[in-house]
Order: structure tokens, then C-alpha cells, then sequence
């Protein structure tokens, strides 16, 4: 068995208010989606704690999401928080970058 000491499965509390998680592999750093506004939040560098104060942002207030992934041109989609439909970002950098609202 190839088992690794330094990486295990933590339980996230339920007072971190992030509902949803994406690597971003342009900056190494994982993406959470808040529960609270939808917005997106990042992950400080120290990836071993997750409270709530662990996450900054948003980083870019946009149109509340539920869910964010990466397509596979690594463009940013989310599924909207309250209508459901996917959208993209309108250009490859998420942070500067808003929702396109054609839907």
C-alpha cells in the first residue's frame, strides 16, 4: 500500500460558509465559492486549517454563483446561484474578468 502521511482528509466545519472548491492551477491556490454571497473567495497560502477567516475576498464581485469549475480550454464556469444556468467568464483571467451574461 503507497500511503502518504502528509495529506489526509480533514472535515471543513460548517461555520466556513465555502460550499464549493476548485484548484486554480495557475496559482496553486484552491478557490472556494461562498454559501453566504456566492462570490468567490481564496484560500489563504496555508492550506492546513480551513476556518472561515482562512478565505479572502471576494475577489471579484460578480453575479452569485453555487458551483465554479474550469472547462477544458481552462476557461472559468460557474452555475448560477439562482437561476441555475452555466456561465463562463468572459476572458481567461477570472480575477479581472466578469460573467458573461448571455447565458
Amino acid at each position: 500500500s503507497n500511503t502518504n502521511e502528509l495529506y489526509k482528509w480533514i472535515e471543513i466545519g460548517s461555520d466556513t460558509n465555502i460550499q464549493s472548491i476548485c484548484f486554480d492551477l495557475l496559482t496553486s491556490k484552491l478557490l472556494g465559492v461562498s454559501s453566504f454571497d456566492g462570490q468567490i473567495y481564496e484560500k489563504n497560502v496555508d492550506t492546513r486549517s480551513y476556518n472561515k477567516e482562512d478565505w479572502i475576498g471576494p475577489i471579484n464581485h460578480d453575479i452569485p454563483m453555487s458551483k465554479i469549475m474550469y472547462d477544458k480550454d481552462n476557461n472559468m464556469i460557474g452555475i448560477g446561484l439562482f437561476d441555475n444556468y452555466i456561465y463562463t467568464k468572459e476572458g481567461v483571467n477570472w480575477r479581472t474578468e466578469y460573467w458573461d451574461k448571455k447565458k
